[in-house]
């Protein structure tokens, strides 16, 4: 009897065993088909919940505050573009039309080159790049391309871009050394997305409708990512001579339909005037865990969207304009952004992390600060 009841507990051990293993099997599978959902084709795809955030205090912790700190003849007044490594900040003033490198403290160190029309010298920029160890700073022009040391702000050398209509190119990434990738806006020419080597190009991406000239390339660690055409949500990736999806945002509610795609200029002014859809990724960074996109949706309001890419969480609303905050750039730690003060509204909470500089009468600060969740 005692060798009866001992073989009856082993059996019952054995099924709820089976039963248990069996369930934790069916769980895995389920988290496990949940994550290959997410990451089809290697696409991270974020759902962008209609459940937006409207005070951004608890979802942002804030690292470091630095005043920028010019001169009496280094006045900022437009942040078109900056680029952020490990010592320096370089920033393009738009309405200055001047380039200007920061310490990330926010010393000023220097002025690099000036407009006008000698070989070291720059017109009409359209934008800058770094080369991919930091070394080189590369400016696209209306005469080519115009490299300078990064640290030093020396010219090193001018280069032509052999294209058929090299001036209706906005945008560039650097490669290697006269290697690139290139933005055209305009949907009649070579390409919306072109890669450019020595005098030769391949087109890699066809718009085939009207594009806004905004943000386009972004870099993180060794890799180039490329934004969206206009309508569409898909980030990818420079890979091998080709553009492979890496994020997708998945709109719950309110993306333009592919439909109303606008093929010319008319007929984006008519999709635009209707102010009901979100339509363009306006800009994008990322960290080792977080992206970031600022995208145009209804109303003309401008979105934060922050995506996790290890959990796919997503925190999105509209961009905080009271907080007077314009987000740069980024590394693998952290986001940076430039806080305009005197677009900070008086009940801001961003006030009480300027003022704890004591440095109120400042105008700009360099800030870093990180996503919670």
């Amino acid at each position: 009897k005692d060798y009866e009841k001992c073989f009856y507990q082993f059996a019952c051990q054995t099924k709820m065993s089976y039963y248990t293993h069996f369930l934790l099997l069916v769980l895995f599978s389920l988290v496990f088909c949940s994550c290959i959902r997410k990451t089809t084709n290697g696409t991270i795809a974020l759902e962008v919940s209609s459940n937006h955030i409207s005070d951004w205090k608890d979802k942002l912790v804030f690292d470091e505050c630095h005043a920028l700190k010019g001169t009496d003849s280094i006045m900022l007044s437009t942040i078109s573009k900056c680029l952020i490594d490990d010592e320096q900040i370089i920033i393009y003033d738009g309405k200055s039309r001047k380039i200007f490198a920061f310490r990330k403290d926010g010393q000023f160190i220097h002025q690099i080159g000036c407009e006008g029309r000698a070989n070291s010298e720059y017109m009409n920029v359209k934008d800058i790049a770094f080369s991919s160890d930091h070394s080189l700073l590369y400016l696209l022009d209306d005469l080519g391309i115009v490299v300078y040391d990064a640290q030093t702000g020396k010219f090193q050398e001018r280069e032509e871009i052999k294209l058929p209509d090299p001036t209706n190119y906005r945008k560039l990434a650097v490669i290697a050394s006269k290697h690139y990738l290139l933005f055209n806006p305009h949907e009649d020419g070579l390409g919306e997305i072109i890669e450019y080597r020595d005098g030769e190009w391949t087109d890699l991406r066809k718009a085939g409708f009207y594009q806004l000239d905004c943000g386009r390339f972004y870099t993180f660690k060794d890799k180039i990512r490329i934004l969206p055409s206009y309508g569409d949500f898909k980030i990818c990736s420079f890979n091998n001579e080709s553009l492979a999806p890496f994020i997708d945002f998945e709109f719950e509610e309110g993306a333009l339909p592919d439909e109303l795609k606008p093929k010319s200029f008319r007929e984006f002014l008519s999709v635009s005037e209707e102010r009901r859809w979100f339509d363009c990724v306006l800009s994008a960074c990322e960290t080792s865990s977080w992206i970031y996109a600022n995208v145009t949706g209804p109303k003309d309001k401008s979105y934060w969207i922050f995506g996790n890419k290890e959990n796919s969480t997503v925190l999105s609303g509209p961009m905080p304009t009271e907080d007077g905050m314009q987000i740069i750039g980024s590394d693998e730690g952290c986001f940076y952004a430039i806080i305009h003060s005197e677009l900070v509204s008086e009940d801001s909470y961003i006030q009480n992390v300027i003022n704890g500089l004591g440095q109120s009468n400042e105008n700009l600060f360099f800030v870093s600060f990180h996503v919670k969740g």
